[in-house]
């Protein structure tokens, strides 16, 4: 999976909602708050989990709620964490609130 696309589109996504963030490179869960704080308001689930278990794949992202139809829930197995909770985010978005990208990344 390209995750490397999702961070870009996160940042697009961010930008298009009016969050003013400052995004030279996403780095650790605290930009992802604001977006997290949305999908909570959508009486839907975020989870993210350290499996100390695995050496690959260590994050598990999962978004799950009403909000996203016959999908329910939306999950990635990772080993980037940003990569992951912007996978989630954007897919959020697009299922639950009709996000579209507005620029081809």
């Amino acid at each position: 999976m390209e995750l490397e696309k999702y961070k870009k589109l996160f940042m697009q996504m961010i930008d298009d909602f009016g969050y003013k963030l400052n995004l030279d490179s996403l780095k650790g869960i605290d930009y992802f708050l604001p977006i997290i704080q949305e999908i909570r308001k959508d009486s839907s689930v975020v989870i993210i989990k350290f499996d100390g278990e695995r050496e690959e794949n260590i994050y598990t992202v999962l978004a799950s709620g009403k909000n996203l139809g016959n999908e329910e829930a939306i999950r990635l197995d990772t080993s980037d964490l940003e990569g992951g909770l912007a996978y989630v985010c954007v897919e959020y978005a697009k299922i639950a609130w009709g996000w579209e990208e507005t620029t081809s990344i």
